[in-house]
């Protein structure tokens, strides 16, 4: 091969340099190609015919395909296409490739790309007897070789086109590593069993909700629920599809569940604080207030520090004011970060 200039040096006319192809980074891209066949078969197996390649990009262990699809695609739905390129790797079927004419290609049943430009010899991948595919890139001589196959995210990119990534082979097995990881940082974090995340979180999202309906004016929340019995062994395809519901219930990807988790327990923590402060807050008594009011004009201006900005109890407790007294203007303040919030009330007897 020759080269004009290379990264140690410029080559003078006439010399020759060698490339050498990255085997590992080559057999990475194999297994990324193929499993997209794979997965293209699978995702019409599921969703129809009508889910067609949309575009695609191949790295080193990593697939991004986009196809034609108007909805998301529902979680068990998602579950069955994977598991369906996982049976096609673990069958091990052949993966062949021949050159022949392009209507011979369509007759047996190749994939056509819509839109796409063909020449009259064309080359059809053929991977057992589920799929064959024009293409001209390079995949594995087994579907075997793909190992491992895992899909990390599935989401909207325009309209009436989806895409879904995936890994293969060691970045597939980096990833297994990271979710068992994730779990058991979760676990920590929650004071639970690896096997009881899933309850343990969606116990931590209720306790948010009821502290912020509570400082609303709600009522208190009750307790929580008990956490289900610990499992001892959890299988990896469990636990992936806990975490995974996780992720969902906490809308975040599977990566930031732990740092998720982390700002929920915070702001538990945080609302349980108002609440207190609130609660110590209401024991103030309304007569007290009106007696150690100060008057201007003769009319008493009751005046309130709360310790927490809560718009509902604090128009509560001007309501509290103006009908213990006919003749009082209220004047109720709070800090909230660095903001001050203040809400004023004037007796019926004053407007």
């Amino acid at each position: 091969v020759h080269f004009g200039h290379l990264e140690q040096g410029t080559l003078e006319a006439g010399q020759t340099a060698q490339a050498q192809v990255d085997t590992q980074r080559r057999q990475g891209l194999r297994r990324a190609h193929s499993a997209t066949h794979l997965l293209h078969h699978a995702l019409q197996k599921y969703l129809g015919d009508q889910a067609q390649q949309r575009g695609s990009k191949v790295e080193a262990d990593r697939l991004r395909f986009d196809f034609k699809q108007r909805d998301a695609i529902e979680p068990e739905t998602l579950e069955s296409i994977e598991a369906e390129v996982r049976r096609l790797v673990s069958q091990g079927d052949a993966v062949g490739t021949q050159f022949l004419p392009i209507e011979e290609a369509r007759k047996s049943g190749a994939m056509m790309l819509f839109g796409e430009k063909y020449p009259d010899v064309v080359r059809m991948v053929s991977m057992g007897d589920f799929s064959k595919e024009l293409c001209g890139g390079t995949h594995v001589g087994s579907t075997a070789d793909i190992g491992p196959f895992e899909i990390v995210s599935e989401e909207l990119v325009s309209l009436g086109t989806r895409r879904i990534q995936a890994l293969t082979g060691e970045q597939a097995r980096e990833f297994q590593t990271s979710v068992e990881a994730t779990a058991a940082a979760v676990a920590k974090e929650l004071g639970c069993e690896i096997s009881q995340i899933g309850a343990a979180v969606r116990q931590q999202v209720e306790q948010v909700r009821a502290l912020r309906k509570q400082l609303s004016g709600g009522a208190a929340p009750g307790e929580p629920e008990k956490l289900p019995k610990p499992t001892a062994d959890i299988a990896y395809p469990e636990l992936r599809g806990m975490l995974r519901e996780v992720a969902r219930l906490l809308n975040v990807g599977i990566a930031d569940v732990t740092e998720r988790v982390q700002s929920l327990k915070a702001e538990t923590a945080k609302l349980s604080e108002e609440v207190a402060a609130l609660a110590s807050a209401g024991e103030v008594s309304v007569d007290q207030l009106l007696d150690t009011a100060d008057r201007s004009a003769g009319v008493p201006v009751v005046t309130v520090k709360l310790p927490v900005a809560n718009a509902n109890f604090m128009r509560q407790l001007v309501d509290r004011v103006r009908q213990k007294s006919d003749d009082s203007v209220v004047v109720v303040g709070a800090v909230d970060g660095e903001r001050c919030q203040l809400l004023v009330g004037v007796s019926k007897g004053l407007v």
